[in-house]
This record gives C-alpha cells, sequence and structure tokens, in this order.
C-alpha cells in the first residue's frame, strides 16, 4: 500500500523540479530533436526512437515508437507501441544546459504473443491485449553540447491493459 504512491510522489517531484530550473534556450522553435533511446522498468527493456519538431519556443509535438521483447510462463511477447505526444517546455526559467518539459500524448500498443510450444488450447486468444492508451510524462534533457543532450522521461500510462510508470533513457541530437 505504502509503495503505490510513490509513482505519483516521483512524477510530481520531477514536476515542480522542471519548474524550479527549466532551461532558457535549450528548445528552439524550428527545430527537431531526435532521441533514441531504452526503457528502464522492472520487467523488460524496451527501444525505440522519439522525434520531436518545435512549432512554437515552448510547444514541441512528435513522437515515439517502442519495440518491447519479453518472456513469461509459456509465452513470448513482442509489443510494438506507436504515439503522438505535445510537450511543453519550461523555457522562461534560468538553468544552463537544461531543457525540462511535461506534457501529453495517445498511443496504441499492438501485442503479440507466442505459445512457447506452439500448443495453443481451444478458444485461447493468440493475440494480445492490444489498445488505446493515454501517457502523461514529465522529462528532461541535460545538454553536453549545443547538438548533442542526454535525455530522461518518466512515463504513466493510465488507460489500457498496459498502463502503469516506465522511464526512458536516451541521446537527444538537435537537427535542423
Amino acid at each position: 500500500m505504502r509503495y503505490k504512491m510513490l509513482p505519483g510522489l516521483c512524477l510530481a517531484m520531477i514536476f515542480l523540479s522542471s519548474v524550479l530550473f527549466a532551461g532558457p534556450a535549450e528548445f528552439r522553435k524550428g527545430v527537431t530533436y531526435l532521441t533514441p533511446q531504452v526503457g528502464v522498468n522492472t520487467w523488460t527493456v524496451p527501444f525505440g526512437v522519439n522525434v520531436e519538431y518545435a512549432i512554437t519556443p515552448n510547444i514541441g509535438v512528435g513522437g515515439t515508437g517502442l519495440l518491447w521483447l519479453f518472456a513469461r510462463a509459456d509465452y513470448d511477447y513482442s509489443i510494438v507501441t506507436l504515439y503522438g505526444d505535445v510537450a511543453y517546455h519550461f523555457t522562461k526559467l534560468n538553468a544552463r544546459n537544461l531543457d525540462l518539459y511535461a506534457g501529453g500524448g495517445l498511443g496504441f500498443h499492438v501485442v503479440s504473443k507466442t505459445r512457447k510450444n506452439e500448443i495453443f488450447e481451444p478458444g485461447e486468444h493468440r493475440g494480445g491485449a492490444s489498445g488505446l492508451f493515454l501517457l502523461p510524462f514529465v522529462g528532461l534533457r541535460y545538454y553536453l553540447s549545443p547538438k548533442v543532450a542526454l535525455s530522461f522521461r518518466l512515463n504513466v500510462g493510465i488507460f489500457g491493459d498496459w498502463s502503469g510508470v516506465d522511464g526512458l533513457i536516451g541521446v537527444t541530437f538537435r537537427l535542423k
């Protein structure tokens, strides 16, 4: 019971720190950001890429594609996750090399499960719990140079069979 509040508290702490320490000029209108990334959670390591385009000095729109591969008991799973999102970047506050943001997205999981012994019971579903999900998130980028940043993002899936809290770490490349 005590640990159920932990993801919410982490999310609140990251959001509050984003308001206090946001970067002034790391996020720029008209720039595209490409982030190869890997997941950080307790049951598998997804990998994929995020692309974001700055449509205003504070707002970016983009999308993410992730691939999750893992095994449980008698099944092997593969999940393809695609989502679009909008982020608000806290550019008005002063912190060098730091870009903090918060936003939300809408996505779709395509789940495939395969029985390891290739024998399915009559009436057993071969697919998985594919479907839509909502995704509020907070994140930060720490710039090592004008075009390269370390990235961390905390996602909170709140709708659908694969909801939960997970993190993504990566390296962001600023493209023009």
